[in-house]
């Protein structure tokens, strides 16, 4: 990883920091959204309408207690089980999505690793032109895996660091995930024609092997939650986040609302999380796969420039370097060992 933090913190620096991060949450997106100031505003607005029938009644009615709202509330006992049926729903599916993003990201790793492998070795035994075409094929290859139609921003990027030619760049955005294979095809041609046939072979099966993972990062990809379960989800708890913001409003407690907007909160947290984990090949995705994506690419790119005068000179001065000044590898024992 870069100088950037990374978005998994971890647990050494302790709860409160993280729960203060919040800006690096979901609670930005959680904010935009307009049906959280919907509820919310109904919530509002029913408490205050309540406070102040409620404190009409107190003053013509000195003395007499009731309650003024068993004829309007809502039983509580229904509003359990629909919050029980609501939260059962969403827990499903954040599980789901979970094990889509977890699967997702294992499987663009090894992809991800297959090309570098391929493009280490083509460094090693191809020649200097053939090497850097090779690993820009294959940085293409799984850059038009992981994004449906790489952004102009993300292009611009590619076209900077060498990845792609100006003239190369409007063939490869009409290219669909049916002639994808074509890049992998010419780096397979490249490698069979300027390899010997002992190191073919472990090339070509990373290269099969990188293909393989591609095509199930695109069948993963392609296999969506039923819009049916989707559907019913969205509707349960809009409709439980409508009973509550009304019954939850009947009370004298100020309290009333502040909690209930941290429900909300809660809810529409979880569909959001929920969301970015489906789809975490996005491009404005702040999970772990575009950051793989970007340590790829650097990689790749200091992979296919980096030059060293040794192979030049066989390498003469640096063993006349170790021969006059030897290297010492000084390791010291572990306390462990030491104190057996």
């Amino acid at each position: 990883m870069d100088g950037n933090k990374d978005e998994s913190m971890e647990a050494t620096e302790g709860l409160f920091p993280i729960i203060w991060d919040l800006w690096r949450s979901s609670l930005p997106q959680v904010l935009s959204r307009s049906e959280l100031w919907f509820f919310c505003g109904i919530n509002l607005a029913t408490w205050g309408a309540f406070q102040v029938e409620h404190g009409s009644v107190r003053s013509n009615q000195q003395g007499v207690n009731f309650d003024l709202g068993s004829n309007i509330s809502v039983d509580w006992v229904d509003l359990k089980m629909l919050t029980m049926i609501s939260t059962t729903l969403l827990a499903f599916y954040v599980h789901q999505c979970f094990g889509r993003y977890q699967l997702i990201c294992t499987l663009t790793t090894r992809m991800l690793s297959s090309a570098h492998d391929v493009a280490f070795q083509a460094r090693l035994f191809l020649s200097s032109k053939g090497s850097r075409l090779c690993s820009r094929w294959l940085a293409l290859t799984a850059l038009l895996t992981l994004t449906e139609g790489p952004s102009i921003r993300a292009w611009r990027k590619l076209v900077a660091r060498g990845f792609v030619k100006r003239a190369e760049v409007e063939p490869l955005r009409r290219m669909g995930p049916a002639r994808r294979w074509l890049l992998l095809q010419k780096v397979t041609h490249l490698v069979a024609t300027e390899v010997s046939d002992k190191v073919l072979g472990e090339m070509i099966g990373r290269v099969l092997a990188m293909k393989d993972y591609q095509q199930e990062i695109l069948e993963t990809r392609n296999l969506w939650l039923p819009f049916r379960y989707h559907h019913l989800l969205t509707v349960v708890i809009m409709v439980n986040l409508l009973l509550l913001s009304y019954g939850s409003a009947l009370s004298t407690s100020c309290l009333a609302p502040p909690v209930f907007f941290l429900i909300t909160i809660f809810f529409f947290g979880m569909m959001e999380v929920s969301l970015q984990l489906w789809n975490p090949l996005a491009e404005e995705s702040r999970l772990q796969v575009p950051k793989l994506t970007e340590d790829f690419l650097l990689s790749m790119h200091a992979l296919m420039h980096y030059e060293h005068d040794g192979p030049a000179e066989q390498w003469h001065s640096d063993l006349k370097e170790e021969q006059s000044h030897p290297c010492q590898f000084l390791v010291s024992a572990p306390a462990s060992f030491a104190g057996a």
